[in-house]
């Protein structure tokens, strides 16, 4: 009866919400298949092995880690299990996205206008969700946790104030606060970025100041408990000071930047892709400009502008197409297609007139500029360029544009829908064509990924042949030497992923990285903050990468090498290098 009222309720609708539902199954049943698949032993290895002891991370900027050993554990600290349990969780939260915001944005409308479809709305949120895995990256990562916040902030905030009922309300924004508190722990500048902008959505929202200054209330009392859950229950007040302050400290050695800082890379970010966007969407933003600036007169100018403007775009589509099977998402081309697109389509509706943003409209505007706004606020503050922080938040923008492409159809066009399911299509074939052709920091396309292994930690998982060898021959060194399960291991560069697969820990920081500006400095700072007992029992993973970047041991009582026993080597395919697993001699 369910599936009934769901297919048939608008019978003109029922081919774009098949396609849509068969799209939803098919990328689940897709990113399932490949949960057991490949494992990325830097980014990905960095995250399991955070989760995996969250009291071995000492410096840390991010609090993602404490959440995500919740995922570690609802998986059973293994690595396929984990990753279907953040696939679900995405699911879940990108068909409340969908639902919430088609509800929210039909109810800012008047009853004349066109009517949302909430099936195919829904299915557009669970695939913008799911866009996230472009990156091929499945593991428990502040990423992950910054767009589930996102996609679960999105709807709370929206429908808590175009909600009439006062209970649903103050849940609704009460929610909106916890998301944004839980976000400031992940990630804090871009928690902070929320933070405002729930705020000004609360303080702009048309109502009148009763109204308005009851909405406050329950934001902050979301945001007041979340910050006392957390404070109780993961990391207390002076621990989370501690770590915060390391952190930072950490940051400022290795010359990464963190937080706010990051954000003066962004003004010459934006004018480079400004530039670009203007190269591939200017020609049809200016003929519509155009075309609305002549208002009823020359109106076969105008038809003419219109179909300029709607050539361009579609052949930029067409020739933009070859980011589906670009390199996960390095170059974030997507991104920019998307950009044009939103920026081509607002040309197209925005009112010049002040008096349209006042009431209904004010509402569907900020609605609008909400979802705008959203990927660049969760980008704000890593090392990344903001273009790799807002493909993981893709989300909002592609529900931005199903609302688009609404604004500029007739009230009882098919657009809207057939629009729905070309996004849907798009996010499914930008994930599976990341997947098959170029997965994250794996030597070979994920269907290559067939010979099993069984790690020591994480569970049994299918690589490719020359992946398998290595884990094979790392860990018969492993057993060679005696290595025990939880023995500290000092994994220099960028081996976090071994670590955790060995079943060790990492004392001082999980991952010390060759990729940052001052690698050496950057591990030594780590060490001389880290107990010397540890260090001197340690064992220690040597890769091929950043030999000259290798920290001096002998400042902590280390004698590397001579105080050490090879245990063996394995090839490492994808940076094609050896790994060498050492032990020390006093070790017994």
């Amino acid at each position: 009866m369910v599936v009934r009222r769901l297919f048939c309720q608008r019978s003109q609708h029922v081919p774009e919400r098949l396609i849509v539902a068969v799209s939803s199954v098919a990328l689940l049943v897709f990113l399932a298949s490949v949960t057991n698949r490949g494992f990325d032993i830097t980014d990905e290895g960095f995250y399991f092995l955070t989760a995996a002891h969250p009291e071995d991370v000492g410096a840390y900027v991010s609090f993602g880690y404490v959440y995500g050993s919740i995922l570690v554990k609802l998986g059973l600290e293994t690595i396929p299990a984990t990753r279907i349990v953040g696939v679900f969780g995405l699911v879940f939260a990108g068909l409340l996205f969908g639902a919430s915001l088609g509800y929210a944005y039909r109810n800012v409308q008047s009853n004349s206008e066109s009517w949302l479809d909430p099936v195919i709305a829904a299915g557009v949120g669970l695939h913008g969700a799911l866009s996230y895995y472009s990156w091929t990256l499945m593991g428990p990562s502040y990423n992950y946790l910054v767009s589930l916040l996102t996609l679960l902030w999105c709807p709370a905030v929206l429908v808590g104030l175009i909600s009439g009922h006062e209970i649903r309300r103050f849940l609704s924004l009460a929610f909106a606060g916890i998301c944004v508190s839980a976000m400031i722990f992940v990630k804090a500048s871009a928690g902070l970025g929320f933070l405002v902008a729930s705020l000004a959505l609360l303080y702009l929202w048309p109502q009148n100041q009763v109204v308005r200054l009851r909405g406050f209330l329950p934001f902050l009392v979301g945001f007041a408990a979340w910050l006392g859950l957390h404070l109780i229950f993961f990391t207390g007040p002076a621990e989370t000071y501690e770590r915060w302050i390391a952190g930072y400290e950490v940051s400022r050695a290795a010359g990464v930047g963190q937080g706010w800082q990051s954000l003066g890379r962004y003004p010459s970010e934006a004018l480079g892709v400004s530039l670009l966007l203007g190269k591939q969407y200017g020609i049809a933003i200016v003929a519509i400009i155009l075309a609305r600036s002549l208002g009823a007169s020359l109106p076969k100018v105008r038809i003419a502008l219109y179909l300029v403007a709607a050539f361009w775009v579609t052949w930029q589509g067409i020739i933009g197409v070859v980011w589906l099977s670009g390199p996960s998402c390095i170059d974030c081309r997507v991104v920019l297609h998307y950009a044009g697109w939103i920026l081509v389509a607002l040309a197209a509706i925005l009112p010049i007139q002040r008096a349209a943003y006042a009431g209904p409209k004010g509402r569907e505007f900020l609605i609008l500029a909400t979802l705008l706004v959203v990927p660049a606020l969760a980008s704000i503050g890593s090392s990344n360029r903001m273009g790799a922080g807002i493909s993981m938040c893709l989300a909002a923008w592609i529900f931005l544009l199903f609302l688009l492409s609404h604004r500029l159809s007739s009230p009882a066009s098919r657009v809207p829908a057939v629009a729905g399911v070309i996004f849907c299509l798009l996010s499914a074939g930008q994930v599976a064509s990341a997947f098959l052709v170029s997965p994250y920091r794996l030597a070979t396309g994920i269907l290559e990924q067939t010979d099993s292994v069984d790690l020591a930690r994480g569970g049994k998982m299918l690589v490719d042949t020359q992946t398998a060898k290595f884990w094979t021959d790392m860990q018969s060194a492993g057993k060679r030497c005696g290595l025990r399960r939880d023995t500290y291991i000092l994994g220099f560069f960028d081996v976090p992923g071994v670590v955790f697969a060995l079943a060790g820990r990492s004392p001082g920081v999980p991952w010390y990285s060759s990729g940052v500006a001052h690698a050496k400095e950057f591990a030594e700072f780590v060490l001389s903050r880290t107990d010397h007992s540890r260090l001197e029992r340690a064992w220690i993973l040597s890769s091929a990468r950043a030999r000259e970047q290798f920290p001096d041991l002998a400042r902590f009582n280390v004698d590397f090498p001579n105080g050490f026993e090879l245990c063996g080597s394995a090839y490492w395919p994808q940076e094609h290098g050896n790994i060498q697993l050492w032990k020390p001699r006093s070790v017994r």
